[in-house]
């Protein structure tokens, strides 16, 4: 009878600690798409990950090669397990954002020359795989938003500095009407190769300009 209440808490305790091991994977590297682990992370993996793996390992071999040991070892495992597949479950590296959900980094919103639109660049799930960069869009004078997505190399971003006076980008008028041309502003922190699109607000399009 005790060895099958056993067994029982130790189902339950695997119920658990597997999607915690699959869910702390998944949203520490925001679905394989992050490069690289933080710190904080990297202590969580060491502290918490890898004893839950062991643990959630140990269970089952046990339950399939049957209870072999005391009573108490098994209680103790399993205590141990579900309280830190628990604190996987409720750590702060885990999250939604940039696999789920996206992560948005913005910069300033300008003004055109010409004053008829506002702008701004928003990064998206900046220093992962997934990472693409977009244009927001203003007009001043109907207040209709728009957003473009520009060709540009994220990857390539090694850091963005902020402040209020900070530009990623300009966004200049040409003499076609809704045409523009975006180039991106070296920057503290900004480590881009220069670039420029050739943006269509209209049309909602951009391509890489050479001029």
């Amino acid at each position: 009878m005790l060895t099958k209440l056993i067994q029982i808490i130790m189902y339950v305790s695997l119920a658990i600690s597997i999607p915690a091991l699959i869910f702390w994977i998944l949203g520490t590297t925001a679905g394989f798409q992050r490069m690289g682990l933080d710190l904080l992370s990297t202590v969580v993996l060491a502290i918490h990950w890898v004893p839950t793996l062991v643990l959630t390992v140990f269970t089952i071999v046990s339950l399939k090669n049957g209870l072999r040991y005391k009573s108490g070892l098994y209680i103790a495992t399993t205590i141990i397990l579900i309280i830190i597949s628990v604190q996987l479950f409720t750590s702060d590296t885990i999250n939604t954002y940039g696999w789920l959900r996206e992560r948005v980094t913005s910069g300033n919103l300008h003004s055109t020359q010409d004053g008829k639109f506002e702008y701004r660049l928003d990064l998206i799930n900046l220093f992962q795989r997934n990472s693409s960069a977009r244009l927001f869009v203003r007009n001043l004078e109907t207040r209709e938003e728009k957003i473009i997505s520009l060709p540009m190399n994220t990857r390539r971003i090694g850091g963005v500095s902020h402040g209020s006076h900070v530009h990623w980008i300009t966004m200049e008028p040409t003499n076609v009407n809704y045409l523009y041309i975006v180039r991106t502003v070296n920057g503290i922190g900004w480590q881009l190769d220069y670039e420029a699109y050739k943006v269509d607000i209209e049309a909602r399009t951009a391509i890489i300009y050479d001029g």
